[in-house]
């Protein structure tokens, strides 16, 4: 129910988007729409989904170990992440040693490429159906799927 409560507010917030014409109103209302579903993401169960225990499981090991480490044994193990996910957990880590770091970070990242090239598409398409688009089919798989989800949405901007 959380999810549709903020999703209908989103929607509302992009109308306003596409209806505002002081410059400053539509950043604000990007800067809240991108907050809003982010820590929506971010507040998520490491526990939920498939992949998130194995998510939450890495997140850990490199809030506790250097890079080298991590690049290490990441490199012995059978299945491994690619080395730009690595480095981009170590980094993340850095910042923050809860899960809800890792998933509001790389829910960030995901949203703000997604939200760009839906406004990059603005002349062709509805921002507000595009939204709505994103978000009813998209959003929810975006959140366990974090690797899939961060490589399809910079190829989407």
């Amino acid at each position: 129910m959380i999810y549709f409560l903020t999703f209908i507010l989103v929607i509302g917030l992009t109308f306003c988007f596409e209806h505002s014409k002081n410059t400053c109103t539509k950043l604000l209302l990007v800067v809240l729409i991108v907050m809003i579903l982010s820590f929506l993401g971010g507040s998520r169960s490491p526990n939920i989904g498939s992949d998130n225990p194995v998510y939450a499981e890495f997140y850990h090991q490199c809030v506790n170990s250097s890079l080298k480490q991590i690049l290490i044994k990441n490199h012995n193990e059978v299945e491994s992440f690619e080395i730009g996910f690595v480095f981009l957990t170590w980094i993340i880590s850095r910042f923050g040693n809860t899960f809800f770091t890792f998933a509001f970070s790389t829910s960030l990242i995901s949203i703000i490429f997604i939200l760009s090239g839906i406004l990059y598409y603005k002349s062709r398409f509805s921002i507000s159906i595009s939204i709505m688009v994103f978000l009813f089919m998209f959003f929810c798989p975006l959140l366990n799927y974090v690797r899939q989800g961060i490589a399809l949405s910079i190829v989407f901007f």
